[in-house]
């Protein structure tokens, strides 16, 4: 009896070994029944899933991005100016001024004194004016050159 069940479960064995290998008869749904076009299409899909959610979030982004600026475009309509608003740089080495800064939709330059720390507002300059502030060598002998006197101003608090 010992024997015959030995037999019984080497046949077994060989016959799920077989199988494994793929020249197994009808005892292939005994191990996997995944064929290996199958296997192939998976593993491709699982690669590109990845890619797939990264393309989603990107789009997500995407969208959120152009919300925002929608929301800020409204917020900055040109008749709707805040001061605040406008992004200032140090000029650490302009003797005249500590902060300069220009709002292009609006025009706007606002100029802060290094000596009074006062600011000062000056509408309708042109962009190509604050370039040229910008490049400089001497930005007190631009100032006085180019825009004291010939751009409506107004002190900021």
């Amino acid at each position: 009896m010992k024997k015959l069940l030995a037999f019984v479960i080497s046949m077994i064995f060989v016959l799920f070994s077989l199988a494994a290998c793929g020249s197994g008869g009808d005892l292939s749904d005994a191990t996997s029944t995944t064929e290996p076009d199958a296997v192939s299409a998976e593993l491709l899909e699982e690669k590109q899933q990845p890619d797939q959610d990264m393309a989603n979030a990107a789009e997500a982004q995407d969208n959120k991005d152009a919300e925002a600026s929608e929301e800020e475009n409204a917020e900055e309509a040109p008749g709707e100016f805040d001061p605040d608003k406008v992004e200032m740089q140090a000029t650490p080495n302009s003797s005249c001024f500590s902060n300069i800064g220009y709002d292009s939709l609006h025009n706007v330059l606002i100029l802060t004194f290094r000596d009074s720390g006062a600011s000062y507002l000056y509408r309708e300059v042109p962009e190509s004016v604050w370039n040229d502030l910008c490049a400089a060598s001497s930005m007190g002998k631009f100032y006085n050159a180019s825009i004291k006197g010939n751009y409506p101003d107004e002190k900021l608090q």
